[in-house]
């Protein structure tokens, strides 16, 4: 079997398991996030409670220009390597729930922890990061 019959013979198979697991993956938030603390969580998860909950703010930690360059929709991006990070982490509502992410899961692992300094309990961190939904080939957005 050639490379590409492989990978499309994956994929497939992952659409379908997908499918069959994105109700069960909705149903967990309630628990998740009413634990108040961080998770993390699969791109396959991610994609789900983005779809089953839209008042999930997915909060992007990357450069504007990383940003810029491809976006998972909807995101809002706060540069983790601003000066101003903090100062705009207190400008959101401990009421909501936040899915992070940068490029590959390291600086938001550090934004993490800093966000819950600033009081935001109720995040989802997005393992792999944005390469990590890239190769999984869902939707980006580009500016």
């Amino acid at each position: 079997m050639t490379t590409s019959l492989v990978r499309h013979a994956f994929l497939s198979l992952a659409v379908l398991w997908f499918g069959s697991h994105a109700t069960s993956y909705a149903d967990q938030l309630e628990d998740i996030v009413s634990e108040n603390e961080v998770r993390d969580i699969s791109v396959e998860q991610a994609k789900a409670f983005i779809s089953a909950y839209p008042d999930i703010v997915v909060l992007d930690v990357r450069t504007p220009r990383e940003f810029s360059s491809g976006h998972i929709e909807g995101a809002e991006n706060v540069n983790y390597l601003g000066f101003d990070f903090r100062l705009k982490l207190r400008d959101l509502s401990p009421d909501k729930t936040y899915l992070v992410h940068c490029r590959s899961g390291h600086r938001s692992e550090r934004a993490v922890q800093i966000m819950q300094q600033e009081g935001l309990t109720r995040i989802l961190h997005m393992d792999g990061g944005f390469n990590a939904w890239k190769d999984a080939e869902f939707a980006v957005s580009v500016d």
